[in-house]
């Protein structure tokens, strides 16, 4: 697994750091820039752009700069279908792993790194009025970089995702895990 501490340290500055962090500048955009192949083509897509087809012909997308309001801090709350709701608190990045759906019934799901919200189903109306940008990679990743740190014997907070106990579970198996891989 990538040391993304490590990565970030190499990479960015104290400057770039703290306005990140404090004062929303910069985005998840540049560290994947970083982690990608040099040369690697990456496409930005409005969300009623992106349907199902996007999905499988790019993979996950990476959504950046989605403004996130105090009740999708919740963690009870795993489904988004109104608009958001409570002060904005801040920026954050996620991924897109799903559409199903089209027009005003389109949801997406999200994969979420807080450990007790890992995935989300989020409306097209919740999801516009966040303001995200999401971009794919559609140039083919086949090796990590060398110029990434790798982090042996780590693990990822979410490696227990398919367990069935999660609160997630039910809603990502009821109709969002059939999309197939893509023919080689």
């Amino acid at each position: 697994m990538i040391d993304i501490k490590k990565l970030v340290a190499k990479h960015l500055d104290t400057g770039q750091l703290f306005r990140h962090f404090f004062h929303h500048c910069g985005a998840s955009i540049e560290i994947l820039r970083i982690i990608l192949a040099p040369g690697s083509c990456i496409e930005i897509h409005g969300i009623s752009d992106i349907d199902p087809n996007i999905i499988k012909k790019y993979g996950p997308g990476l959504i950046t700069r989605f403004r996130v309001h105090s009740d999708f801090l919740d963690e009870g709350i795993l489904v988004h279908s109104d608009l958001p709701t409570g002060t904005f608190v801040g920026y954050h990045s996620m991924l897109l792993v799903g559409v199903k759906g089209s027009g005003e019934s389109k949801t997406f799901m999200v994969q979420n790194w807080w450990r007790k919200k890992q995935f989300v189903q989020v409306s097209a109306s919740y999801m516009l009025d966040c303001l995200p940008l999401i971009y794919f990679v559609w140039t083919p990743q086949t090796e990590i970089e060398n110029r990434c740190p790798v982090l042996y014997g780590g693990y990822a907070e979410s490696g227990g995702i398919d367990a069935e106990d999660l609160p997630a579970w039910t809603m990502f198996a009821d109709g969002w895990g059939d999309l197939e891989p893509p023919e080689d």
